[in-house]
């Protein structure tokens, strides 16, 4: 039975003996073949191709560029001179305004230092002066009115000084009859003006305190004339002062003269009356109007100077063309000019019976002796030359 199976046996020896063979064979053939070796490219740059048309717009491009450059140049060459000059124009203009201001500075400095000035008050004082004072006091509504009426300023007052209206913002020394003296000094003046017919006697006491005082009053148009200029030249203001002049001058020249005869009466708290006399201030407003006094004569009465005390009797005897009132009191407290009337023997008098009884401001009669003493007059002139 083995013998059976010799020739299969035989026959798968010989078919593994063939694909042995073919095996080896593909091996040697596969050792003798070269090795090729995968070589890399070198990475290439990218290359640009450019056409003539190309070239033709990037020369035109680089020309463009090369104006525009120019251009842009030539802009900014321009811009940079204009914006240097304007430099240069505007430090010139800074360097003239800076000159100017130098210059104007120093000419206030060399008027300060430059301003000597010597004058006679009214109480007859030499007064001299090396520079503009620079804190001056006014105790006197006359005083005061004379200062801002040339352009001057103070720093202090006395409580009657309210014209012009920014004076009575000032701090004020209380009453002009009796100053407070520490007040006063607290306010370090430089100059004290004061009125010299009620205030003459503060001019010493002033003086031993080391305060320069000059004095002003007003009893006639030369005195008005003579203490503005006085005070124009002592605060430097001469050419405001000799136009307030003027102007004073030519106002009482145009408001005329009045051919009538006047008494001014003012009362007291007792209901006495007492008329002014031409030497008070008030009377010099009826004297410049042209105007006849019947108060002329009186002697000196009652407590306001200038003034006579005069019973009904003496006032029927003067039987004045005028009567003027002035009434102390503020309203709502009844006006002069209306109770007189109601005195029974007044009917007789011929101001009443004529309605010529005008009520006159308490400032400017009697107050305020002043520059606007020329108001006064006016007053009478347009209420009486009608």
């Amino acid at each position: 039975m083995f013998l059976k199976f010799i020739p299969f046996l035989l026959t798968l020896f010989v078919l593994v003996s063939l694909v042995a063979c073919g095996s080896d064979k593909d091996e040697q053939s596969t050792k003798s073949l070269p090795v090729v070796k995968e070589s890399k490219a070198p990475n290439a740059k990218a290359a640009i191709v450019v056409s003539n048309d190309d070239q033709d717009e990037d020369k035109e491009h680089d020309e463009e560029d090369k104006d525009h450059d120019q251009d842009e140049d030539k802009e900014h060459d321009g811009d940079d001179k204009d914006h240097d000059q304007d430099e240069d124009k505007e430090h010139d203009e800074d360097d003239k305004d800076h000159d100017h201001d130098e210059d104007k500075e120093h000419d206030e400095d060399d008027k300060d230092h430059d301003h000597s000035v010597s004058i006679v008050d009214a109480l007859g004082q030499t007064l001299e002066f090396s520079s503009l004072p620079e804190r001056i006091v006014t105790i006197s509504p006359t005083a005061t009115e004379m200062l801002y009426l040339v352009g001057g300023q103070a720093v202090g007052r006395d409580r009657a000084s309210n014209f012009p209206e920014e004076a009575k913002l000032l701090p004020d020394v209380g009453s002009g009859y009796d100053p407070s003296i520490e007040a006063l000094m607290a306010m370090r003046p430089d100059l004290v003006i004061v009125e010299a017919l009620t205030q003459a006697r503060f001019v010493p006491m002033l003086g031993e305190m080391g305060l320069t005082v000059m004095a002003v009053k007003i009893e006639s148009v030369e005195d008005v004339v003579n203490n503005i200029n006085a005070i124009g030249k002592v605060t430097g203001n001469q050419e405001n002062a000799s136009a307030a002049v003027t102007d004073i001058e030519t106002r009482l020249e145009a408001a005329g003269k009045i051919d009538k005869s006047v008494l001014i009466l003012i009362s007291d708290a007792d209901r006495n009356l007492y008329a002014a006399k031409p030497s008070s201030y008030t009377g010099l407003v009826a004297s410049i109007a042209g105007m006849e006094n019947k108060a002329e004569g009186l002697p000196d009465s009652g407590p306001f100077p200038g003034f006579s005390m005069m019973s009904p009797e003496a006032i029927l005897m003067a039987n004045p063309d005028v009567i003027v009132t002035i009434t102390p009191a503020p309203k709502p407290a009844p006006r002069l000019s209306d109770s007189i009337k109601q005195i029974p023997p007044f009917a007789a008098l011929k101001a009443i019976q004529t309605n010529m009884v005008l009520e006159g401001d308490l400032a400017l009669f009697l107050q305020s002796p002043g520059p606007r003493i020329v108001e006064a007059v006016e007053f009478l002139t347009k209420n009486l030359n009608q």
